[in-house]
């Protein structure tokens, strides 16, 4: 759903924008910044949470931390002050639930 959504609203913000070509670059770049820490992080993630101890914590404190950047998100978006790069940034830190696992 929020894939879904951020990918919505990059479509809106090249539009607001006035550039509604952009879309599809705006797309691609959000997708990237998504992609591409999961992708590196990833083996490193994964080698972490099999060494922690209590899963249960690591897993409430990712959920925990991606729910904060996606109301920090939410609350720019209201606001009206949601640019591309922000949103790239943020979307990039947004944890990915099954690296967690």
């Amino acid at each position: 759903m929020q894939s879904f959504a951020v990918g919505w609203l990059v479509v809106q913000l090249a539009v607001a924008d006035g550039a509604p070509q952009r879309a599809p670059l705006y797309l691609g770049l959000v997708g990237a910044s998504r992609a591409i820490p999961g992708l590196t992080a990833g083996l490193f993630a994964g080698t972490y949470s099999d060494r922690v101890a209590d899963r249960r914590r690591m897993l409430l404190a990712v959920q925990l931390g991606g729910g904060a950047i996606a109301a920090a998100l939410a609350a720019l978006a209201f606001a009206d002050r949601l640019g591309v790069i922000p949103l790239m940034v943020a979307t990039a830190m947004i944890p990915w639930p099954d690296i967690a696992l």
